[in-house]
Formats: structure tokens, sequence, C-alpha cells
């Protein structure tokens, strides 16, 4: 990305762990090797070598679009020594692509680990099969047509264990839109501020099943930089049994970088939002300074907004694929006990005293869509604003099998 905006100067990331407590922050363990007195390398140090071994000293030639798969990620590179080393790769699943290819074209793939192999070449075509770790493909002209096959998500870990279903999604009858304009969602995070949108819902076929089609309509209302936003709210709410720790909602996306956000509340009547911890201070955080301005700074008059890297940043929400693929999300909770928090709890933001009193009801579920999806350099619409979704269900896995998958 950064070669393709022509950046003068790439700085990837620090050399080592540092030694402090600093280790244990959301930073200090995210270098390439471990800290003193065990400096030797972790995985990241191969991947980055086989980056710079691959693209140092190459120059952009082409972004290459592969018909009909806005997630299938190409592009190519030239390279000083002669011939071209391509970039491919798919951010959710897995997905093979077939590229038009002349036996002496002499392609070599490597993976990020620097395992590298001639692919077979069949009938005038090689396939390669794209996950979100990048390949490179070095070739001695440039890549000939590409056609890619049907993206595969596999089974997510929560569909492993006992679910509930809490919403098929196949009748819009207890539903409806909430047309109140929600300063909460428009303002709470500093770093994802958003706007109220237009999105039309309908129930659909495809074969035997039916989902829900969720369409943003473009343009809406305020600056088309800011992501819109529909609140889809139940009549009633839906309670979920027992003491769920994931809910999850099955995705078609369309790679429209769309987010799902789940809007719950408690027995004691607690909200409960998928959009992040609120800072609990006097004072904003010291950290939105660094990127406001004492000008804007100061305008902000209390502490209540979203907390620092709360907000999803494993991006698991995001509908950054296509096909259908199960987006679960980790529920708040507590130990017992001392009731301690859960780790997700952190991505949640909540209004009362921070414990879940079970049950827990869904009261909403929220959708965002931007307006243009930035690819490489290139800003513009997706392919297709719409995206649909069905079964809403209730997880319980043991909180410490949850990891960041």
């Amino acid at each position: 990305h950064s070669l393709a905006w022509k950046i003068p100067l790439i700085r990837m990331g620090g050399m080592a762990d540092v030694g402090n407590s600093y280790y244990y922050s959301n930073w200090g363990a995210s270098c390439y090797m471990f800290s003193l007195p065990n400096v030797s390398p972790k995985p990241s140090y191969v991947a980055m070598a086989t980056l710079t071994q691959q693209l140092d000293g190459t120059v952009l030639s082409r972004v290459i679009e592969v018909p009909d798969a806005p997630s299938v990620y190409v592009v190519e590179f030239s390279r000083k020594a002669g011939g071209f080393v391509s970039v491919a790769w798919t951010p959710r699943g897995r997905r093979p692509l077939q590229i038009a290819a002349e036996a002496a074209n002499g392609f070599t793939i490597t993976d990020k680990m620097g395992n590298a192999h001639t692919p077979a070449v069949e009938e005038g075509m090689c396939t390669v099969e794209l996950t979100p770790n990048p390949v490179f493909i070095r070739s001695r002209k440039p890549l000939g047509v590409m056609t890619a096959g049907s993206p595969v998500h596999d089974d997510v870990p929560l569909l492993s264990a006992k679910t509930s279903l809490i919403a098929p999604l196949t009748d819009l009858s207890a539903w409806h839109t909430d047309t109140n304009r929600n300063a909460q969602l428009e303002i709470y995070n500093t770093k994802e501020p958003r706007r109220q949108g237009q999105f039309n819902y309908a129930v659909v076929e495809e074969g035997a099943e039916k989902s829900l089609e969720v369409a943003p309509q473009f343009p809406v209302e305020g600056s088309r930089w800011l992501r819109a936003y529909s609140v889809l709210r139940h009549n009633k709410g839906l309670e979920i049994e027992g003491e769920p720790t994931e809910i999850a909602l099955s995705v078609k996306g369309n790679s429209g970088f769309g987010r799902v956000i789940f809007e719950l509340s408690d027995a004691s009547g607690q909200k409960w939002i998928s959009i992040g911890a609120a800072s609990r201070q006097d004072k904003p955080n010291r950290w939105l300074l660094d990127w406001l301005g004492e000008e804007e700074f100061s305008k902000i008059k209390t502490g209540f907004q979203s907390d620092w890297n709360t907000n999803d940043i494993w991006g698991r929400s995001f509908i950054n694929f296509e096909g259908w693929r199960l987006v679960a999300f980790p529920l708040p909770g507590n130990y017992p006990g001392e009731g301690y928090h859960w780790p997700y709890s952190s991505q949640w933001f909540y209004d009362g005293d921070g414990i879940v009193h079970y049950p827990l009801k869904v009261e909403a579920l929220i959708f965002t869509a931007p307006e243009n999806v930035l690819k490489f350099t290139n800003y513009a619409p997706p392919s297709d604003y719409a995206f649909r979704v069905r079964e809403l269900r209730a997880g319980y896995r043991p909180v410490s099998e949850i990891g960041p998958e």
C-alpha cells in the first residue's frame, strides 16, 4: 500500500520487544524479535524479510482488478533486475485465483515465510489459493487474465459448541427502522464519526433460504467521507437465554466495508453497544490531543467518549469479504467472585455499573456503510451497496477459548 501511494520512507515497525512495563501495552510486544536477553526472531521477522526481498527496489506498474471479485487484492510491481512481482491476497477466508499463463512465463510463487514453488500450468492456466496471508508471484511477463473462484469461509469455532437462535431475520413484522438521529453513533467515537443514512430492508429468497437484504442508499446528507448508519430496532427486544459469551450473525458480504453493531440491554436496564468502552475520566483522553489539536481538543467538555483502541480493533464486525460468513462478536461479562470484566468487555459501551445482569436482551441491530471504499489509491463506490444477513445467534463457548480469530 505504501509503495502504491509512493511514500518515500516506510517505517515498518520495531526491531525487538521492549523490556519494561510498556511490553504489556498494545504495541510493546509487537516487534519483530523477542526482548533481551532472548533477542531471537519471530515469524513476523521472517515475513518482513520476505517482503523486503520480494519488493525492495520495485516500482508500481499497475493495480489489477479481478472481475466480480472486489475482495481480491492484486498489485503488480516491476523489478530492476527485470520481470515483475505481483502481491495477491484476500482479507477473509480462502479463494482460488486462476491466472492465464504461458509455460515459459517463469512463474514462482513465494509465501510470506519465504517458501517458494513453481505452480503447475494446465491448459494455459495456473491456480493460486489466496488467503489473508499475501503471496508474491514473480513472472517474466505481466500477469495475464485472472478469474476468481467462489470464496470459502470455514466455520468459526463458535459453531463447534452450543448455540441458540435469537432470530431468523426472515420476518420484519416485529422490527422497525429507528429514524431518530443518534448522537452517540455520530460523535461518540472521535476516530469514527458517522452520519445518519437511508437503508432499505427487505426479506428476499435465495434458493430455498430466506434472508434480510440491507441496502444502503446514497447520496445522503452529510460528508461523503463519513460512514452512514441505520438502526433496525426490535419492537419488544429479544431475550437471550442463559449467560452467552458471543453473539453472531450470518452475513453475505459485498466487500463494501460496512459493519454490524449490536445494541443490547440487561436485566437492570443497562445499555450495552459494541462501539467500544467509554473513557471514564473527568477530562478527555490526552492521546486525542495528538491528532485533534489544541482547538478541537478544547471543545470536548466531557471524558465520556470512546476510550483509546476499543472500537473493534480486530475488525471482527466489518464486512470486508464476499460470500456467506458468520460474523461473531464476543459479548461482555464478568468473572465470578470479584466480578472482574471479561477481556472483550472493553469493546462495549455501557451506561451503568459495567456488570452484566442476566438475561441479556437484543434491542437493535445497527448497520453502517461507507459511500466509497478505498482500494489502494482508488476511492470509489463498491460494486454493490447491498448485503444480506440471517440467523442472529448466541454462543456459549468458555471465555478462555475466545481468541482474536
